[in-house]
């Protein structure tokens, strides 16, 4: 599931950037992120890839507002995700260019104080995360389908989190609805989840897979959970199913977890 500018959207750094034109184009794939520095022309198309988040000040053509028109066509040419404009010299777009942003749903946005260099340290961050979340998303299916040992499954354990516990539980929210967003479910889970648990969140299938470990376990950690998400996702006003498995005292259950899964 690729990291979409809507995704890029729920991050706080995106905070302080305004849509002005390409609504219709925010399920766009964000790949990198780059910064248009004095490129043109042919350069552009040669320079930028599919998918890149495009920063820039638009120094080349504060003097020469004409020159926008043709760029913004390159950098759709490109394939690029979308432009975003610091408002260092352009606080508003011509009309040509917001009717040709809106025709080909290509996303521009303005900003102001953010750093250029904080977006990209972000962005980039959040792009990488999402590509190893799909990976581990693959790696779950395969174990959920296939014949491993227990040892495969406390090795995976440990690439999600070094710091699991064999005490363990699995909980599944599914996503009742075609609509919500699982990541921005984690980032809120993950900001009122008690942080004496370890925990890990993985989009998985149409929901997110949870799972909580401590050094010791207790009945009431399931329930204490269980109503932390259940407020949760009364809030969100998207209706989900909420799963829990039982607790395991080792990471090197296999059968358990398919036949529990079956269960959600």
């Amino acid at each position: 599931m690729a990291f979409t500018l809507n995704d890029a959207l729920e991050l706080d750094i995106m905070q302080r950037f305004k849509l002005v034109a390409g609504k219709n184009g925010l399920h766009r794939p964000v790949s990198k992120v780059g910064i248009l520095d004095h490129e043109s022309g042919q350069t552009i198309t040669d320079t930028f890839i599919e998918g890149e988040f495009t920063l820039a000040s638009l120094l080349a053509v504060k003097d020469n507002v004409q020159e926008l028109y043709p760029l913004v066509e390159r950098l759709i040419d490109a394939g690029t995700a979308c432009l975003a404009i610091k408002t260092v010299y352009f606080d508003a777009l011509p009309p040509n260019v917001i009717d040709l942003a809106n025709r080909l749903n290509y996303p521009i946005f303005l900003f102001d104080i953010t750093y250029f260099e904080d977006i990209i340290m972000v962005l980039n961050n959040a792009v990488k995360e999402r590509q190893m979340t799909d990976q581990h998303a693959i790696r779950i299916e395969h174990m959920l389908q296939n014949e491993i040992t227990g040892f495969q499954v406390r090795n995976f354990a440990f690439e999600l989190n070094r710091k699991f516990e064999d005490h363990h539980f699995v909980f599944y929210i599914e996503r009742y609805e075609d609509q919500g967003n699982e990541y921005r479910l984690i980032q809120n889970v993950t900001k009122q989840m008690d942080k004496t648990y370890v925990l890990s969140l993985i989009p998985f299938r149409k929901g997110v897979l949870g799972i909580v470990s401590l050094s010791e376990l207790e009945e009431r950690t399931i329930e204490q959970v269980d109503t932390l998400l259940s407020n949760l996702l009364q809030e969100q006003m998207v209706k989900y199913n909420i799963g829990f498995s039982r607790f395991y005292s080792t990471l090197k259950v296999k059968e358990q977890y398919r036949r529990e899964f079956k269960r959600f």
